[in-house]
C-alpha cells in the first residue's frame, strides 16, 4: 500500500493520469479499512490485486513519463530548427524564442525536486512556446513575401515603361496582362488569409514568367546608359554646389517631372538625370493640370490653336508631347522664332 501511495503521488505529481480497474479500488478500499493488526487478515487475492495495481501505477507513470519528456524533446527540436532557419531572416521574435528554449531545456534537465514545474506542465509550457513560435515566425515570412509581392508589381510597372520607350525590343511586353495576373493572384483577401508558402508559390509562378523581360531589359538599359553617359556628365555639370533632385518615382524607366513651384523641370532615365531645365506652366485660370500621367502621343512641327474662344492664336512649335487631353510639354522656341523668351 506504501509502494502504491508513494508512486501514485510522484505519478500524479508530474500530471501523470493514473486509471486503475474496479476490482483495484475494491481491493484498495478495503485495505484502507484495515487496521495495521488486521491488515494480515486481507485476503491473499486482494493482496495479488494490489500487487499488480502497483505494478500498473509503475507502468503508466514509466509510460507517461516518455510520453512527456518526448514530447518536450520534440517541441524544443522544433524550436532549433526555427532559430537555425531564422538565421537568414530578420526575425524580431529570435531572441526570445532562444531564451524560451534555453528555459526548457534548464527544466527538462533538472532532478524533479528542483524543477519549477512538473512535466505535464512543460509539455503545455512547450507545446504554447512553439505554436507562438511559429506563429510569429509565419507573420514574419508573410511581411517578408508581401514586400517583395509589392516590389513585383513595381518591377511590372518599370518593365512596361522600358518597353514603351524602346521600340527595338524583340519582346513585346503587355502590361494588361500582367496587371491582371497580379490582380488575380494577389487580392487583398488573398493577401489576408493566404499562408505565406502559398504567396511565395504564387510569387514564384509570376515572376517566373517576367525573367525573359527582365533578361532582355538588362541589355537595353546597357545601351541606354552607355547612349546618356554625356547627357549626365554636362547636367551633373549644373549641379557642382548642391545635388541634384533624386526622381520622385523609381519604378519609372522614362521619367519626366514638373516643379510647378519651382517652375522647373527635370527628365530622368533609369534614374539619371539627364535634362533640367526652366518651363512656363499654364497662367492664373489657366494653371496646368496636376497629377502623374502617361505621354500619349508625340509629335513634330504641330501647329498649337487656341482652345478658348476669347483668345485666338496659332503657334507652330518643333515639339509637341501631349500627356492629358489638350495638355501637352512642348517647346517655346522652334526652328524659325522664340515666342517667348521670358521664364
Amino acid at each position: 500500500m506504501y509502494r502504491y501511495e508513494i508512486f501514485y503521488d510522484e505519478a500524479t505529481g508530474e500530471g501523470t493520469l493514473i486509471e486503475m480497474p474496479a476490482d483495484f479500488q475494491r481491493a484498495y478500499a478495503r485495505a484502507n479499512t484495515l487496521s495495521f493488526t488486521t491488515r494480515t487478515d486481507i485476503v491473499v487475492q486482494d493482496a495479488l490485486i494490489l500487487q499488480s495495481g502497483i505494478y500498473s501505477v509503475v507502468s503508466q507513470y514509466k509510460n507517461d513519463l516518455y510520453r512527456m519528456h518526448n514530447t518536450i524533446a520534440q517541441n524544443i527540436q522544433s524550436l532549433h530548427t526555427l532559430l537555425e532557419v531564422s538565421e537568414e531572416i530578420f526575425f524580431p521574435e529570435r531572441i526570445e524564442v532562444l531564451e524560451r528554449v534555453n528555459y526548457l531545456e534548464t527544466q527538462v534537465a533538472s532532478e524533479r525536486e528542483e524543477r519549477v514545474e512538473s512535466l505535464d506542465e512543460l509539455v503545455k509550457i512547450s507545446t504554447e512556446y512553439l505554436a507562438k513560435a511559429l506563429s510569429d515566425f509565419e507573420l514574419t515570412k508573410k511581411n517578408l513575401i508581401l514586400q517583395d509581392i509589392d516590389a513585383l508589381r513595381h518591377e511590372i510597372t518599370f518593365l512596361d515603361s522600358v518597353y514603351r520607350v524602346n521600340k527595338d525590343a524583340t519582346l513585346t511586353f503587355d502590361e494588361k496582362i500582367f496587371s491582371k495576373l497580379y490582380a488575380e493572384s494577389f487580392t487583398g483577401k488573398k493577401k489576408a488569409i493566404e499562408k505565406s508558402e502559398q504567396l511565395t508559390s504564387s510569387f514564384s509562378a509570376l515572376s517566373h514568367l517576367l525573367e525573359p523581360y527582365r533578361i532582355e531589359s538588362q541589355g537595353i538599359r546597357k545601351i541606354a546608359r552607355e547612349k546618356r553617359a554625356d547627357m549626365i556628365i554636362k547636367e551633373a555639370e549644373k549641379w557642382i554646389e548642391t545635388l541634384p533632385p533624386a526622381p520622385p518615382l523609381m519604378d519609372i524607366f522614362s521619367l519626366i517631372f514638373i516643379s510647378l513651384k519651382e517652375q522647373k523641370m527635370y527628365v530622368y532615365e533609369d534614374g539619371d538625370l539627364i535634362l533640367s531645365t526652366p518651363i512656363t506652366s499654364g497662367r492664373q485660370n489657366f494653371e496646368t493640370v496636376r497629377g502623374t500621367f502617361k505621354i500619349y502621343t508625340k509629335q513634330r512641327n504641330k501647329l498649337m490653336k487656341s482652345p478658348f474662344p476669347e483668345e485666338e492664336y496659332e503657334l507652330w512649335v518643333d515639339y509637341w508631347m501631349g500627356f492629358y487631353g489638350a495638355y501637352g510639354i512642348h517647346d517655346a522656341c522652334n526652328a524659325i522664332d522664340c515666342w517667348r523668351t521670358r521664364f
